[in-house]
């Protein structure tokens, strides 16, 4: 990253099955923003959300509020 280049992160996996999946997804991301600030590689560092991943297909208010946990992860770092 000190000659210019950027980073971008993708966490794949698959649809979740139940709201703990989703949770545990959410809590993943949260710690790689987290880890991503604390060792001052954002903002050059992207990283890429999947949303199914974060419970999109089995309630929307779950989806929602994981998004959103995710984004203040994200806006902290």
């Amino acid at each position: 990253m000190h000659d210019g280049l950027a980073v971008t992160l993708d966490f794949l996996g698959e649809d979740t099955e139940d709201a703990g999946q989703a949770r545990a997804a959410t809590e993943a991301y949260v710690e790689l923003l987290g880890a991503l600030g604390a060792a001052g590689l954002t903002p050059p560092t992207e990283v890429s959300v999947k949303l199914s991943a974060l419970g999109m297909l089995l309630d929307e208010k779950l989806a929602s509020d994981n998004v959103l946990a995710i984004c203040r992860a994200a806006d902290a770092g």
